[in-house]
């Protein structure tokens, strides 16, 4: 399931494998991505991570489920690890430490 305003990134999420998608523009957001996955969501990561999408996307999800903000500032990434290390990334995410950390596929 993925949400934009533009028809093409809507296209691109489904031909990379989106089961669906819902114009993020909707006045009714949450309802609407509720209504194509037949209930609220399990977890929902927001790209956007500004006051209205992290109000959508915690609507959409199930109550004491989870919530990621993903995007943001590139000064608030504090440390970055490569996708082999994704066990200590998530250590240091747990730790309290850190405000942002990535996880990277291919560090070149």
């Amino acid at each position: 399931m993925s949400t934009d305003p533009l028809a093409n990134k809507r296209q691109m999420a489904l031909d990379m494998g989106a089961d669906a998608v819902v114009e993020a523009t909707s006045d009714d957001l949450a309802g609407s991505v509720r209504g194509e996955l037949g209930e609220s969501a399990d977890v929902v990561f927001d790209w956007v991570s500004n006051q209205a999408t992290l109000e959508s996307a915690v609507k959409m999800a199930i109550k004491g489920r989870s919530v990621a903000a993903v995007g943001g500032a590139d000064r608030l990434v504090t440390s970055s690890f490569p996708l082999p290390k994704e066990a200590e990334a998530f250590a240091a995410i747990s730790s309290g430490r850190e405000a942002k950390i990535l996880v990277v596929a291919d560090p070149q």
